[in-house]
């Protein structure tokens, strides 16, 4: 499974200390540092996930235990073609398909197809 890339959490602003966690599966790419209230994530495999933060508030207190955020990371589709895997040159007529009922089909046909 390709990674899900870009995926942005955010926490209260203007507090210190933030202690960012992501559970397995999940890589931290952008932010996540002590002083930052986002972190960027990327997700490796799918499943329940979970992103987690704590920190430090204008008051010097820190909660006693992080908050966990629930992901639910689904796996990408696996498209598959159905048709005749040998033609004849200048054949007409000839039908592929793949899953209906999607969204965002792109064919791509290769050179000296029409």
């Amino acid at each position: 499974m390709p990674a899900v890339t870009g995926n942005i959490y955010t926490t209260e602003a203007g507090k210190s200390s933030y202690l960012w966690t992501v559970s397995a599966g999940g890589t931290i790419t952008a932010g996540g540092g002590t002083g930052s209230n986002t972190v960027t994530v990327t997700w490796n495999t799918p499943g329940a996930r979970s992103v987690s933060v704590n920190y430090t508030d204008g008051n010097g207190c820190t909660a006693a235990a992080p908050v966990v955020y629930p992901v639910t990371v689904n796996a990408l589709p696996v498209p598959t073609i159905t048709g005749s895997a040998a033609v004849c040159v200048n054949s007409t007529g000839n039908v592929y398909t793949t899953e209906a009922a999607m969204t965002g089909y792109t064919w791509v046909v290769s050179s000296g197809a029409l």
